[in-house]
């Protein structure tokens, strides 16, 4: 995969880093004298794992600037997503990285953390404020690139919330997270390093990323402890924060500020601020019942969405792991009408894993087969 076309260009009154990764053109945009450079470094970490997909070599112009400190990261980074390729339903292939003119960027001064509301985010903000200089909410992440009122709507809001702080929110936007789906890589494989190509891309001198998992549940995804520091360079310092505490922890933590509470927005459908319908609102909605928290942010919970959680059909590891987390403390509380529909997908979720470990197991993968060639 050629990377090529590097340059900082402005565009309506923004300052945008673009380049070529293949027949991808990537872009980063930031607020006017945010201070971009044309270097591989944003680059080579969003293309490391479609490149690897390929099974393609990454190719720099010889004097286009890397950072050698982050080269050598991305071997080890390499060796780990080769082990968890299987598990990540990739076919990854170890690959190099040639080219380039090896030297890193100047030191940077800017700490920052993104924000975009969410569970996450807000619990890292809230432990980490002392030790930032703003934050950043990113367009094209968690909200389309064509939706302007949403994400203006969550702007205004995120930017007067963090104002009683005097912390300053940048808005910027990116297509990096399109890169993973022009190769077929969802999102969830690959995030750490697509959000850490902002910061490096930024040039910021330490930029943290909140965890979406615990250390206890430690599973195989695109962002953990053990990956997201690797794609750090000389200049950019990547720190995977909050795995310390479980989403349901987060909540009961931030419950702390009402503020926060009345901020939160996690609806990944971009139709409204929370849907109420989707499995991410409906896990938040229920955890803030669990705790017995109102938040005015988020539809009740009514018997019509205890018979939505009743008919999810959950995917993610992580899902089921957050699902399992409110089931469990829900039975010790006997709260019985959320935790049967809990239950029921959890079952579901279950019944469904057993399945196809058993078609492994003894029918070699031909259901899966058969399931794919039907669904063609």
């Amino acid at each position: 995969m050629r990377i090529s076309a590097v340059e900082v260009v402005e565009r309506n009154g923004k300052e945008r880093l673009t380049g070529l990764c293949g027949d991808f053109e990537l872009w980063f945009e930031f607020p006017k004298g945010y201070g971009l450079r044309p270097r591989a470094d944003a680059f080579v970490v969003a293309a490391m794992l479609p490149a690897m997909q390929l099974g393609q070599d990454i190719r720099l112009p010889d004097d286009l600037p890397v950072c050698p400190i982050l080269l050598e990261n991305l071997k080890q980074v390499q060796d780990i997503f080769l082990s968890w390729s299987e598990s990540l339903n990739l076919s990854l292939k170890p690959i190099a990285v040639t080219g380039g003119d090896y030297q890193s960027a100047p030191p940077a001064k800017k700490r920052v953390a993104f924000f975009s509301g969410g569970v996450d985010g807000t619990h890292t903000y809230l432990k980490q404020r002392a030790h930032l200089d703003e934050t950043l909410f990113a367009k094209g992440i968690d909200i389309q690139l064509d939706n302007d009122p949403l994400y203006q709507q969550a702007l205004e809001r995120n930017t007067a919330y963090l104002a009683r702080d005097e912390m300053p929110m940048r808005a910027i936007a990116t297509n990096v997270r399109y890169l993973g789906y022009h190769h077929n890589i969802g999102w969830n494989r690959w995030n750490g390093a697509g959000l850490a190509s902002i910061a490096l891309a930024g040039g910021v001198a330490r930029c943290y990323i909140a965890s979406g998992s615990s250390y206890a549940e430690m599973k195989i995804e695109g962002t953990s402890f053990v990956t997201d520091p690797l794609w750090s360079s000389r200049q950019t310092k990547i720190i995977h924060d909050g795995a310390e505490h479980t989403r349901l922890q987060k909540l009961a933590l931030i419950a702390r500020d009402p503020d926060a509470v009345k901020l939160l927005r996690v609806c990944w459908h971009d139709k409204t601020y929370n849907c109420g319908e989707c499995e991410k609102c409906l896990r938040t909605m229920a955890a803030l019942d669990v705790l017995g928290i109102h938040s005015d942010a988020f539809p009740p919970m009514t018997t019509q969405a205890i018979n939505r959680i009743r008919r999810l059909r959950l995917y993610e590891q992580s899902q089921v792991a957050n699902w399992q987390e409110l089931y469990d403390k829900l039975k010790r509380a006997k709260q019985d009408e959320l935790s049967v529909a809990i239950g029921r997908a959890l079952k579901n979720y279950y019944w469904r894993l057993w399945l196809r470990q058993l078609d492994f197991l003894v029918l070699r993968g031909h259901f899966r087969r058969l399931k794919l060639r039907l669904a063609k």
